[in-house]
């Protein structure tokens, strides 16, 4: 299964990120491949900068929630990726 979200506008708005709602966060948890990718275009517009993370080596996620909108941060070995301002209606599933 499939699960995709992005950051809400609106979040990014009221939490002081304005310069993000061209370039929005997105997050995709495939519950088939085990992995989480998370991809950001970058800010010239043109690329997409895309980190992908298997389930394997994720150490920890922390949510830090907001008023609007919730960060989420995931350290993996080697490093850590983190995405912001997703709200709850704003995830989709596919199957």
């Amino acid at each position: 299964m499939r699960f995709e979200a992005q950051s809400s506008a609106n979040a990014l708005v009221m939490n002081g990120k304005p310069a993000h709602v061209l370039n929005p966060w997105h997050i995709i948890v495939d519950t088939d491949e085990e992995t989480i990718t998370i991809k950001k275009r970058n800010s010239y517009l043109f690329g997409v900068d895309e980190q992908v993370i298997a389930f394997r080596y994720i150490r920890s996620v922390t949510i830090d929630q907001h008023l609007f909108g919730a960060d989420i941060h995931i350290k993996a070995m080697g490093g850590y990726v983190s995405a912001f301002q997703y709200t709850e209606d704003r995830c989709k599933k596919k199957i």
